[in-house]
């Protein structure tokens, strides 16, 4: 811990007082504690422990998007174009088009075909 000159001294004497309180235990990291997911649910309960059972269904409420919805419709045909020697431009056109979707979502999408 490394005590900074802009903490107020209250809050300084707090965490003093917590690490009094909770003082190290070398054998803490060889505890088995039970692991939980809390952001995935089911109303099975988990399964093998990993909470994604055939029912599972994420608890936070985060906007995801649907890739497929997102990119025109020939995007597909474009990436696998092989037509001819300027084929190239299409595939990298489709790419990029995936890469500027992928961008406004920020990484979060749908995984049941659905946003």
């Amino acid at each position: 811990f490394v005590k900074s000159s802009d903490v107020s001294s209250s809050v300084s004497s707090l965490v003093e007082k917590v690490f009094k309180d909770n003082a190290h235990d070398p054998n803490a990291n060889q505890v088995e504690r039970k692991l939980k997911c809390v952001t995935m649910s089911s109303s099975n309960g988990p399964k093998g422990g990993s909470g994604r059972g055939g029912n599972a269904s994420s608890m936070l409420a985060v906007p995801t998007t649907d890739l497929m919805s997102a990119l025109k419709s020939d995007c597909l045909d474009r990436m696998n174009d092989t037509g001819d020697k300027k084929s190239w431009r299409n595939r990298k056109e489709a790419l990029d088009e995936v890469d500027a979707a992928l961008g406004k979502c920020g990484g979060l999408l749908s995984i049941e075909g659905k946003a």
